[in-house]
């Protein structure tokens, strides 16, 4: 974990892990581990968190949970695709 703070805002860089063991956004455990790195952001006044912003690796843990496809398979074929209709066009 790293924190920095400068004036009334704290930046904290740190990983999150953990494995899928119950339900996360109505989706059943998947029993898959996962880990992303995260960034937030925090806003002090008169020693309080006032506001809180996060840029979170959502799309990371979500593919790793196998909740998304990862990219790839289809992106490959599909070009592959492209590639051949191209190739008889120009015959």
């Amino acid at each position: 974990m790293e924190l920095v703070a400068e004036g009334n805002t704290v930046a904290g860089r740190f990983k999150c892990s953990g494995t899928h063991g119950g339900e996360f956004l109505d989706e059943a455990p998947t029993g898959k581990r996962m880990e992303v790195e995260e960034v937030f952001f925090l806003r002090v006044e008169d020693g309080k968190f006032v506001a809180f912003w996060a840029l979170e690796g959502s799309l990371g843990r979500m593919r790793q949970l196998g909740l998304l496809p990862s990219p790839g398979i289809r992106g490959r074929r599909d070009n592959a695709s492209r590639s051949r209709r191209r190739q008889a066009d120009n015959r």
